[in-house]
């Protein structure tokens, strides 16, 4: 019995070497695969170890208080990879049964929770880039609560109303300083409203119609209307 156990202790050896969990001490992301440095139990380091990431996902923990599981294979401690690298610190709790996140040590966020999709920007701002086109489809409604939107070219619409919005705060207001203002076969329709134009040509069908124009019959401004 005892040659029996003798002859198992190496490959029994193997086995509890296969396995271990260490602190994170070190991380080169700057390779193709990221390597890291561990410090495992009873002080053993391991150094440029291979971090086996999901395809499509890559981190850079924070080394002192992320931790690592690691596998040796066939139990040799010369050739380990990394299969997890976890961070207590930082992680999210309280999640639904089903939720997902994706989170960082700032407070940035997306949460796929079961009302929906929330990103959470943690006073940081957010940037899509490198891209033609960007398409929202919404079967209600899209809603900007923001003080203001910029556009810094074309601003196009089908349709466009300003103020009497259920929710809306305050009285609606437009305003333009500079550029061009195109209009083509529109009607305008002004209902309890007041139009007022100051220092400015207004031109219809190629004719003055502001206080400036004049009549052929003076050769000059005429008056002000009474009304």
């Amino acid at each position: 019995m005892n040659d029996f156990g003798n002859a198992l202790r190496p490959f029994h050896n193997r086995i509890n070497n296969m396995l271990a969990r260490g602190k994170l001490a070190v991380v080169n992301a700057m390779g193709k695969m990221q390597a890291v440095q561990l410090e495992l139990l009873d002080g053993e380091v391991k150094d440029r170890l291979e971090h086996f990431e999901p395809y499509g996902f890559t981190s850079h923990p924070h080394p002192g208080s992320a931790e690592a599981a690691v596998m040796f294979l066939d139990g040799d401690r010369s050739h380990g990879i990394v299969l997890v690298i976890a961070d207590r610190k930082y992680r999210m709790k309280g999640l639904k049964q089903g939720e997902v996140t994706i989170q960082d040590d700032l407070g940035q966020c997306v949460h796929l929770t079961r009302d929906g999709i929330v990103v959470k920007g943690a006073g940081l701002p957010m940037l899509f880039e490198d891209t033609p086109s960007i398409t929202f489809k919404a079967d209600s409604f899209v809603r900007f609560e923001t003080p203001r939107v910029e556009a810094t070219q074309l601003l196009q619409a089908q349709q466009l109303t300003i103020g009497g919005v259920t929710g809306g705060v305050g009285a609606a207001t437009a305003t333009m300083t500079g550029g061009n203002v195109n209009f083509n076969n529109t009607t305008f329709a002004y209902q309890g409203g007041t139009v007022g134009y100051t220092l400015t040509s207004i031109k219809s069908d190629g004719r003055r119609i502001d206080g400036g124009h004049v009549h052929p019959e003076t050769g000059g401004t005429t008056l002000i209307p009474n009304t």
